[in-house]
């Protein structure tokens, strides 16, 4: 199937933490405690606010993600306080794309 880039929907939820977990323990990074409420509020924690999350699907299946999220509702880098969020600044997070998927330009098509 080809390959398509779509905004979020609540039947996605099912995909998108194993989606997740697939792309960081290919890479060795997947941690078992590590924070991830957002995966069961996509909605609430992107797309009611000023965010945004988007899923790269492919034959019916959800192959990538990725999400926008700014910085002024982005409470680990506020207090970091490395930045000073303003309404135009927002942190790029969840970028993934299943392992399978690699290279052939899925991510780069999420985050255009």
């Amino acid at each position: 199937g080809e390959f398509s880039v779509r905004r979020y929907r609540p039947g996605d939820a099912e995909q998108v933490r194993p989606l997740h977990e697939a792309a960081m323990r290919a890479v060795d990074s997947y941690a078992e405690d590590a924070p991830d409420e957002d995966f069961d509020d996509v909605t609430g924690a992107y797309l009611t606010g000023d965010g945004e999350f988007l899923v790269g699907e492919r034959g019916g299946d959800v192959v990538a993600m990725g999400a926008l999220k700014p910085l002024a509702e982005s409470a680990a880098v506020v207090e970091l306080g490395a930045v000073d969020p303003d309404e135009s600044t927002a942190e790029v997070t969840r970028m993934r794309v299943h392992p399978d998927h690699w290279r052939r330009g899925y991510g780069s098509a999420v985050l255009a």
